[in-house]
C-alpha cells in the first residue's frame, strides 16, 4: 500500500498552490524547483504555478460536478444527515470510477448501500419484524434469528449494526421489501471489497477472477452502476 494516498497528495498540491500564490513566499517557489532542476528560471516557476492553479480549478470542478450529481440522485431522501453522507460517498465513488480505481469505487458503492440498509433496519425495527415472522427470515442458507449471521447475540439480545454482516442485512432488506437484484453482480462487489484489497495475496481462482474483472473493467463498471442504481431506487421510496 502506498505511504501517501492520492487524496492526500491532491491536498498537498492545493496547499502548494496557495503558498505559491503569495508574493512573500516567492523564495519557496524557487527552492521547490531547484530541488528538481537547477537550471529552471522564473518563467518556469510561473508556468508551474499556472499549472497548479489549473489543477486546483479542475479538481474543484470535478468535485462540484459529482456532488451535484449525487445530490440529485438522492433528492427524494428527506433525512438531511443521511442525504449528505450518501452524497459524499457518491461523489467519491464517481471520482474513483473516472480514475478506474476499482477498489475505491467498490468501497464507496458498498458504503452507500450499507448506510441505506442500516437506516431501513432501524426505521422499521428489523429485530422485532424477524422475531414476529421467524419463518420468513430463515431458509437453507440463512437464519436471521440465531448464529453467526443472525441479527441476535447468543443471549437473544439485538446485535449492534456493525456486528451484522452485509449479506445478512441484504437478505433482510430483500425479504422485507421484496426487492430484486442480480446475485452475480452482488457477489462480484463483495469479492472485490473483501479480497481485492489484499490482491497481492490472491492465488489461483481468486487471482484469475480479479484479473478478469480488471480486464473487463469498462463493461463491469456499466453493470455495477446499473446494479447500484436499480437497487438504490427500489429502496429510496421506503426511506
Amino acid at each position: 500500500m502506498a505511504k501517501y494516498s492520492k487524496e492526500s497528495l491532491e491536498k498537498l498540491l492545493l496547499l502548494i498552490d496557495e503558498i505559491c500564490s503569495q508574493e512573500e513566499h516567492l523564495w519557496f517557489k524557487e527552492i521547490l524547483l531547484k530541488k528538481n532542476n537547477e537550471n529552471i528560471n522564473i518563467s518556469d516557476l510561473n508556468e508551474l504555478h499556472q499549472d497548479l492553479r489549473r489543477t486546483k480549478s479542475f479538481l474543484k470542478y470535478i468535485d462540484g460536478q459529482y456532488w451535484r450529481e449525487g445530490f440529485n440522485f438522492y433528492k427524494k431522501i428527506k433525512d438531511s444527515n443521511l442525504k449528505i453522507t450518501l452524497t459524499s460517498d457518491f461523489k467519491e465513488m464517481k471520482i474513483a470510477e473516472n480514475e478506474n480505481n476499482i477498489l475505491e469505487y467498490v468501497r464507496r458503492l458498498i458504503l452507500q448501500l450499507e448506510n441505506i440498509f442500516n437506516y431501513l433496519i432501524l426505521k422499521f425495527d428489523a429485530y422485532t419484524i424477524i422475531i414476529n415472522n421467524p419463518d420468513l427470515y430463515r431458509d437453507n442458507r440463512n437464519n436471521l434469528l440465531e448464529g453467526q449471521y443472525g441479527f441476535f447475540n447468543e443471549d437473544k439480545s439485538p446485535k449492534a449494526l456493525k456486528n451484522i454482516s452485509l449479506p445478512t442485512k441484504l437478505f433482510w432488506v430483500k425479504t422485507f421489501f421484496n426487492i430484486n437484484y442480480t446475485y452475480k453482480i452482488w457477489n462480484d462487489l463483495i469479492f472485490l471489497r473483501n479480497k481485492a484489497s489484499h490482491r497481492e495475496n490472491l492465488r489461483g481462482e481468486e487471482k484469475n477472477r480479479f484479473e478478469q474483472i480488471e480486464n473487463d473493467l469498462e463493461v463491469n463498471k456499466v453493470e455495477y452502476n446499473k446494479f447500484f442504481s436499480l437497487l438504490v431506487k427500489q429502496l429510496i421510496q421506503h426511506i
